[in-house]
């Protein structure tokens, strides 16, 4: 099986969950082309797209809260997106790459790649089958006006949102979210505190930032910092993300605090996952789903306006989550997550939805439409 995968560098979790369904494709030997539709029209005009988003984000995010408003009254309105209205005059490169090679199943794990292939359609190109992949636990403006063959869900209590907006119900599948495998590991807190040399026994406590990151952090971090001084043998790590400048900063204020551990990146996200007693994270859809698979102690901290705002209301609604988002309510979490049945609770929760064979689930989907396009073929 051909299979394109298309993402888009506005945000990790987009890239994060089509690099794990990419890996899930390879491993059971089918090709995998992955790639962002817009680096066909030039690496500039790829770059220009997402730095100018992630910029709104990072330095007004209340400005991005704003635009996400603005998308959703406009959903309610009977003509196209501005979205795309955009993307409709930037196909030529893909229909090119698409009659270039022979693709058998298109994945996409954003909106604009789906708003590109729905305007291709609409000019009357060939386009094989269509897997839009859903990255967070809501219907995001203008999902409703791209025609995908399969639409895949967080989770089934989302499907009636999704037919709300128009999708047909029988192309929604909920089947999860994709996530790296290295988050399915099954191992021990203390086994992950041994390979990553911490203290077998202090507490730890993980906050991450994300290739996003704000303002808000800095404030978190602060907070928790001092609650970590004031609790018996509990230290605060610290992952910045890549927002330019958090790791330098972040680290000249804590270098001499014995408390707090400033890391940049990791490849073992998943062990610091495994090793800590807390994590601390915005709302994301990909960093909310490791958290949940993994059954970690999740605690959101103020999402950024929009999605993120919506991703928190559907894990706090389910128990999987908890909420603080200053400085009275994260002494209220440290407290709550001192009682074992508090977090058995949140545990016992997190099992119930987590979706741990959401890629495996994706793959055997992608392999039924090409074989009703192609009977008998793979």
């Amino acid at each position: 099986m051909e299979a394109l995968v298309l993402t888009s560098g506005t945000g990790g979790g987009h890239q994060s969950a089509a690099q794990a369904i990419s890996e899930t494709l390879v491993a059971q030997g089918h090709h995998v082309h992955l790639l962002d539709p817009y680096t066909l029209l030039s690496e500039n005009t790829a770059k220009f797209i997402n730095e100018t988003y992630l910029a709104v984000v990072r330095k007004t995010p209340s400005l991005f809260g704003g635009i996400y408003f603005v998308a959703e009254q406009y959903r309610k309105l009977a003509k196209h997106s501005p979205v795309y209205t955009l993307n409709k005059h930037q196909t030529q490169p893909l229909a090119d790459y698409l009659a270039k090679y022979p693709i058998d199943i298109v994945l996409t794990t954003h909106l604009f790649p789906a708003e590109l292939l729905t305007a291709l359609k609409k000019q009357g190109v060939y386009v094989p089958p269509i897997i839009y992949i859903s990255t967070d636990y809501a219907c995001i403006p203008f999902t409703e006006e791209t025609n995908c063959d399969a639409y895949v869900v967080a989770h089934a209590d989302l499907v009636s949102e999704f037919t709300r907006y128009g999708i047909p119900e029988k192309k929604v599948y909920p089947l999860g979210i994709p996530i790296n495998p290295m988050f399915q590991i099954d191992m021990t807190q203390q086994q992950a505190k041994a390979e990553l040399h911490l203290e077998a026994e202090t507490n730890y406590w993980l906050i991450a930032g994300g290739t996003i990151g704000t303002n808000k952090m800095t404030e978190i971090i602060t907070d928790l910092a001092l609650l970590a001084k004031a609790q018996k043998q509990t230290k605060l790590i610290v992952m910045t993300g890549s927002k330019k400048g958090a790791y330098t900063q972040t680290l000249a204020r804590y270098r001499h605090d014995e408390h707090v551990l400033v890391y940049e990146t990791t490849t073992q996200m998943a062990t610091y996952l495994a090793a800590c007693d807390a994590f601390f994270t915005k709302p994301g859809g990909l960093s909310s789903t490791e958290a949940l698979v993994m059954e970690r102690p999740l605690i959101h901290i103020k999402p950024i306006p929009g999605v993120e705002s919506k991703n928190q209301t559907f894990f706090q609604a389910r128990g999987l989550s908890v909420i603080a988002e200053n400085f009275s309510e994260l002494q209220t979490v440290v407290s709550q997550l001192q009682h074992p049945e508090f977090r058995k609770k949140l545990q016992e929760q997190q099992r119930k939805y987590a979706k741990a064979e959401a890629n495996q689930a994706i793959m055997r989907l992608a392999e039924q439409l090409v074989i009703a396009v192609k009977p008998g073929e793979m």
